[in-house]
């Protein structure tokens, strides 16, 4: 069995989160997340942030398709 990546993001609080990052989660849609996702940030974004970013919307999606 393959393990899991998994990245930490914090807010400012210190208040922590891993997340389990999936095999599908592939450079090219990492590259293009930071493409999309750039010119809403003033500092530059990471690899990381990518992750969380694609992660944060698919759990979103996840809810609203539940409701």
């Amino acid at each position: 069995m393959a393990s899991l990546q998994t990245i930490t993001k914090c807010r400012e609080s210190e208040d922590c989160v891993s997340i389990a990052v999936p095999d599908w989660l592939s450079d090219e849609l990492l590259r293009k997340t930071l493409e999309v996702w750039q010119p809403f940030y003033d500092d530059p974004l990471t690899e990381e942030d990518a992750k969380y970013i694609i992660l944060s919307v698919g759990r979103l999606i996840d809810i609203v398709s539940d409701s």
